[in-house]
């Protein structure tokens, strides 16, 4: 059955001025019901002219319309169905889409959770750019005397729906939900120190008829997760439990789900190197470094991995623009490049630094999963790519990320005592592996132009540990026959227990060797090296 035939009837109903809620709704859930599959190109118009007066009846205090509206917005987030080839590159078409998701864009604001959930997650398929007919990797062919091109040279359905989404103004409409959000969010219940949540007592007002709370499970005899209340004798009404934090998550479920939902949507926008740009460009790091500093008392939250991929995708794509990109025509594309869109610079501060740090150690010190580790591993490299920009290298020193560093790539070889268990960071797994692979060229990539990092690592156990992984004689003449140009040549031959090994070494083990063997002439460290 045709769209019109529904949406006409529907939209005029609720023109009519007249209070017919039940049927609209029942006209609505048809319609969800017969476009299941997605709705028509040549129909947006009327789609987005309906959105705008559902949202209309929910804005006006009338409850029955959100399910009917959250159900419209999942169908908005369907791919649009075609009735001829290209209607999506046409004029309406285009423009049909696009009011569509500027529509969509709305509602990542408008105060009623379930919808914005809802919203982000159809905008969330969009960016994904889901197409039943067309493929987002059509494939190559090879064509004489031009290589090998697209076959189809059409835009892929994900760039084009990103570019859509920039120029509706969701990417920046995402950011600031999110900013919304995180600055309106009620303060998390602190830890105690050991380890335990302590509810707050309540006061019902005098007459209010407000009964105590029923006893935790178990009766008189509270279980593991509940002790008493340590003062038995306080003019309170309600009582006061103390609950193990294990057991409680102080954030509320309802607003998990949207942040989760607004942090997904980010990600999948910050895939798009012009989208990236403007969610740096909209102060979206600092959105993100927020919501990580919300979530340090549970390192291991799931929404932890979709902030780190964000700050990934827009670090990359940074560094992929100041490197292969097209030069700046003018002074703005100069600011714009090197300042306003540069996620490194954005995050090279003292407060990003200082939360990743928070970050990483706790994950070290708690993460035994191999997900755990991954995590803490993408998190390092995250801070590589911010390390790429010399703005940061003193901050890794003051806040004191660097001396975290130098803790773990020289705690396993040196004994050194640490919070977290040799387990977490010392094993021969892969995670644990790579991790020493991280932290070495980081270390490495620190050291070349700041001199006062240089003095810290020097002064460290680093070039020690770097030596425990040589399989070389130092010392000229140790042996019948060898003369000091044979112990030079002995250094080439550098055994490494992995490949992984391989780069952090090569990139800090001339220096050190030079540094704590003076009996090394230039050659043999140029040999080395």
């Amino acid at each position: 059955m045709m769209m019109d035939d529904r949406v006409g009837p529907l939209l005029e109903t609720f023109t009519s001025g007249l209070n017919l809620h039940d049927r609209q709704i029942a006209l609505l859930r048809r319609v969800c019901v017969a476009c299941e599959g997605g709705f028509r190109y040549r129909e947006l118009d009327n789609v987005v002219t309906l959105l705008d007066l559902v949202y209309s009846r929910v804005a006006d205090g009338v409850a029955q319309f959100e399910k009917p509206l959250c159900d419209l917005i999942v169908v908005c987030g369907r791919p649009i169905v075609r009735e001829k080839a290209n209607e999506e590159l046409l004029s309406a078409g285009l423009s049909g889409f696009e009011a569509l998701l500027g529509s969509l864009g709305k509602m990542l604001h408008m105060p009623f959770p379930a919808a914005q959930v809802q919203a982000a997650l159809a905008l969330q398929e969009i960016a994904q750019g889901k197409d039943t007919l067309r493929s987002n990797d059509p494939g190559t062919v090879r064509v004489l005397g031009a290589g090998d091109v697209k076959q189809d040279l059409r835009p892929a359905p994900r760039e084009l729906n990103n570019a859509l989404l920039l120029k509706a103004g969701v990417v920046e409409g995402a950011v600031s939900a999110l900013k919304e959000h995180i600055s309106t969010m009620p303060p998390l219940v602190p830890l105690a120190k050991d380890g335990m949540i302590t509810t707050v007592p309540f006061r019902p007002p005098s007459g209010s008829g407000a009964e105590r709370p029923p006893i935790p499970p178990g009766g008189d005899e509270y279980d593991a997760g509940y002790d008493s209340d340590p003062d038995a004798n306080a003019p309170v009404d309600l009582a006061s439990y103390t609950l193990s934090a294990a057991l409680v998550s102080p954030m509320p479920a309802n607003l998990r789900e949207l942040l989760r939902s607004l942090a997904s949507l980010l990600r999948d926008l910050s895939t798009s190197a012009r989208n990236a740009a403007i969610v740096v460009k909209a102060d979206g790091m600092a959105a993100v470094v927020d919501l990580l500093e919300l979530l340090l008392p549970e390192p291991r939250d799931p929404l932890i991995n979709i902030c780190v991929e964000v700050l990934w995708n827009c670090l990359e794509h940074t560094q992929t623009t100041l490197e292969v990109g097209p030069s700046a025509l003018s002074r703005t594309q100069l600011i714009d490049r090197r300042r306003k869109c540069n996620a490194m610079y954005a995050l090279a501060a003292e407060r990003p630094l200082t939360i990743l740090k928070s970050l990483l150690e706790a994950l070290i010190v708690t993460g035994h999963r191999t997900k755990d580790k991954e995590l803490r591993n993408e998190v390092l490299i995250v801070a590589s790519l911010i390390a790429r920009h010399k703005k940061s290298h003193g901050f890794f020193r003051t806040t004191g990320l660097l001396e975290l560093l130098l803790t773990y790539a020289t705690a396993a070889e040196t004994d050194t005592p640490t919070p977290a268990d040799p387990h977490n960071f010392a094993s021969v797994l892969a995670p644990d592996l790579e991790l020493k692979r991280i932290l070495w060229a980081l270390l490495s990539d620190l050291s070349k132009s700041d001199a006062d990092n240089m003095e810290t690592i020097m002064g460290s156990e680093l070039i020690e540990t770097l030596l425990m992984y040589l399989s070389v004689d130092l010392q000229p003449g140790s042996g019948e026959g060898e003369d000091e140009q044979g112990a030079g040549a002995g250094v080439e031959g550098y055994l490494m227990e992995t490949d992984q090994m391989a780069t952090g070494v090569a990139a800090v083990g001339p220096a050190g060797m030079e540094a704590v063997s003076p009996g090394m002439t230039e050659g043999d460290a140029a040999d080395a090296g």
